[in-house]
């Protein structure tokens, strides 16, 4: 039996004055909610955090806010999503998903965790959407009433070319078109039955996505 589950910008953000968003003093992640955490009749949606490698380009000496953590929590997804190699070494998320050919590597990556509420057993191959605010001036995109266009993400293709070298189960890649990108353009990789979407943080920094 398969489920569409829509969930839009305004459950996300800005229909509860982000009552449904739950901010924790750790600071790691936050957890989104389908109404004020609070009620009884809220349900878990998916948990959003970042991460970013030990050898990323912004991993260096200049000092940055939960520094460490960042480095973690991308080490632990990546443990658990994509494993280790033959030396012992944990793998790095791989833009094209091929772990053997090497490739470029997903060094620092937005991780959206959805709840088994929503995903059950899985997420079914080549049906995942999510649609990005974009900005042609990603400074400014705070100000904005309104995006000047939308980048689409899609696993494009999966259910017939999906990986399956992870110990997290089937994988997908994730596609991204719109105006401020190339079509078809590789942002990120999605994990189907562990519910975890991995997305490239270029896309909110190179292609101007600003929410």
């Amino acid at each position: 039996m398969h489920e569409a589950i829509p969930l839009t910008g305004s459950i996300v953000s800005g229909t509860y004055s982000d009552e449904n968003v739950k901010n924790y003093s750790h600071g790691m992640f936050q957890s989104v909610y389908d109404y004020p955490y609070l009620s009884s009749s809220a349900n878990h949606i998916f948990d959003i955090t970042l991460g970013y490698a030990s050898n990323s380009t912004i991993s260096g000496t200049t000092a940055r806010t939960q520094q460490d953590k960042k480095i973690n929590l991308y080490s632990e997804m990546s443990q658990v999503l994509m494993g280790f190699d033959y030396t012992g070494s944990v793998q790095q998320f791989d833009e094209d998903g091929d772990l053997s050919a090497g490739g470029t590597k997903l060094k620092e990556c937005v991780f959206l965790n959805f709840a088994r509420l929503l995903t059950k057993d899985e997420i079914k191959k080549g049906t995942f959407t999510l649609k990005l605010g974009a900005s042609a001036s990603f400074a400014s995109a705070s100000a904005l009433t309104e995006f000047n266009s939308l980048v689409t993400v899609t696993d494009t293709d999966a259910a017939t070319s999906f990986k399956v070298n992870s110990p997290a189960g089937e994988y997908g890649i994730l596609y991204g078109t719109g105006s401020t990108m190339p079509a078809n353009t590789k942002v990120g990789l999605l994990f189907y039955q562990a519910g975890i979407a991995v997305l490239s943080g270029s896309i909110f920094q190179t292609f101007g996505v600003a929410s």
